[in-house]
């Protein structure tokens, strides 16, 4: 008697490792600030240059300047569904004695108009390591289904490295 070739085994058990790794993606434990918040850290390397001709360096997770000052724009993906962001962190070494890095966080309509949530900077000249700025006075703070968002970051100087921002929801 032939034995049946089981071709769909490996098939089966390539999407069972997928619907883990995607469960574990999405199954992130509750931060410490309440018992329904969560949080998205999107690191300093997804930036992306608004226009051509500035000179940058994303690597290792962090973006900075080379020369001059630059503008970025990042995606934040978030889950489906109504959520009401608390805070925006900004991760950053600023060892420039007179420049600064800021961050926004803007929600997109459907309608293409757009609106700033969230506004922090490092202070001028914060040099020992990487430090977190905060903004908690978030308006609008809502962020629903047809909205889209993302963050726009300006770096004014050298010496300045953005490590990351993390945005805390519930």
């Amino acid at each position: 008697m032939k034995k049946a070739k089981k071709w769909w085994i490996p098939l089966l058990l390539c999407a069972m490792l997928i619907a883990a790794l995607v469960g574990v993606v999405w199954a992130r434990p509750k931060s410490q600030l309440g018992a329904s918040s969560y949080k998205v850290t999107i690191p300093g390397s997804a930036f992306h240059p608004n226009y051509d001709g500035m000179n940058w360096y994303a690597g290792y997770g962090n973006i900075h300047m080379d020369g001059g000052s630059g503008e970025f724009t990042a995606a934040v993906p978030m889950p489906p569904g109504r959520k009401t962001v608390q805070k925006v962190i900004l991760f950053v070494d600023d060892a420039n004695a007179t420049q600064t890095a800021c961050v926004s966080l803007e929600r997109l309509k459907v309608d293409g108009t757009s609106s700033s949530m969230a506004y922090v900077c490092s202070p001028v000249g914060t040099s020992g390591g990487i430090q977190s700025y905060s903004d908690e006075t978030i308006s609008p703070s809502i962020i629903r289904g047809r909205h889209t968002q993302y963050l726009y970051l300006d770096i004014y100087g050298t010496n300045i490295d953005v490590w990351a921002v993390r945005i805390v929801y519930d």
